[in-house]
């Protein structure tokens, strides 16, 4: 009998639950630091903020929850964004993911740049943050979707 009767040995994977305990970790913190943040806002008299933080916080954890959920159940018909949102993305999804973080870079430098001249000119702070609060994440969604589709 010959070596080549018998498959080949494949090296030992790493077990589906080497995450779980990283993710369980990261769903209790986010909890407690959502339920610690509604607690001091209602503290201060603030109880719209605090019930935007609950809403906000409990929406966030419930969308990690599922991409999770479907990145583990349903691997090959999961996206690249909810791979690498559940922290179960391979190497290219986080170079597409390293990719569109280096062009939100660019764009933070620049639009910071065109804000603090928009400010000068007396626009309104509040106003040019927002911007580019949105503007920032616009490059994030564009340039992922972009680097994701060219593979």
């Amino acid at each position: 009998m010959s070596t080549t009767d018998q498959p080949a040995a494949t090296p030992p994977t790493a077990p589906a639950r080497s995450t779980r305990v990283p993710f369980v970790a990261a769903l209790v913190a986010s909890g407690v630091a959502v339920t610690a943040l509604y607690v001091v806002f209602l503290a201060l008299d603030q109880p719209d903020t605090a019930h935007g933080v609950l809403v906000g916080g409990a929406s966030a954890v419930t969308l990690l929850v599922a991409a999770r959920w479907r990145s583990t159940r349903r691997a090959a018909r999961a996206g690249t964004a909810a791979r690498v949102g559940a922290g179960l993305g391979d190497e290219r999804d986080r170079g597409i993911l390293s990719g569109a973080l280096a062009f939100v870079g660019l764009a933070a430098f620049l639009s910071i740049a065109g804000g603090l001249v928009a400010i000068a000119a007396g626009a309104d702070p509040a106003a040019v943050l927002g911007v580019i609060e949105w503007l920032l994440l616009l490059v994030l969604v564009v340039s992922f979707v972009t680097l994701d589709r060219r593979g």
